[in-house]
């Protein structure tokens, strides 16, 4: 039986979370405070669901760490891409 979508945006969040400093949700909060990564399901693929059988989806990962115009926003998102990219 595959995961549920709410179980596979859970395990999407925890896994965000060891960015320290990052907020995470499991779904796209309605009030951002940055900086804060969310998934968002873009797809999901049937396979012979019917019969127990394959679901594939696709996600985005959201983040924000502030307002586009902000140099230490910038300077955030480059060190949250290294801190992410360290651990996995």
């Amino acid at each position: 039986m595959p995961a549920t979508i709410s179980e596979v945006a859970t395990g999407l969040a925890t896994a965000l979370a060891t960015v320290s400093g990052l907020r995470t949700y499991n779904y796209q909060p309605e009030q951002l405070n940055p900086p804060v990564a969310y998934p968002e399901l873009t797809t999901v693929t049937y396979h012979r669901a019917f019969q127990g059988g394959d679901v594939v989806t696709n996600w985005n990962i959201g983040i924000v760490v502030g307002r586009y115009t902000d140099r230490t926003a910038h300077s955030l998102l480059q060190l949250l891409v290294v801190l992410w990219c360290a651990k996995h």
